[in-house]
């Protein structure tokens, strides 16, 4: 492990104490800060279809039309989109 100290010490631990169960979760947060993770593929069909573009330049209404293309692409509406592991 890599120890936590330095300029990205009192940022991280500021931004991550409120995640916290257990202080040996800290552990966790920093391979997130670091890179060491791997992604936790649950639903690779819904991933393929949040990949859709939203369309550019970005403006205030990207996230509108992106949440837009998703409900059509992947049929999902309300908690679904943004959780693709709950069933509703």
């Amino acid at each position: 492990m890599h120890d936590i100290i330095g300029y990205k010490a009192q940022p991280f631990w500021l931004a991550t104490r409120g995640n916290l169960t257990a202080f040996l979760d800290v552990v966790d947060w920093w391979r997130v800060v670091e890179g060491e993770i791997s992604p936790v593929v649950e639903d690779a069909e819904f991933l393929r279809g949040a990949r859709k573009p939203a369309g550019e330049p970005w403006d205030e209404n990207t996230w509108t039309v992106w949440i837009g293309t998703l409900k059509k692409v992947t049929g999902r509406k309300g908690k679904a989109r943004f959780i693709p592991s709950v069933s509703l």
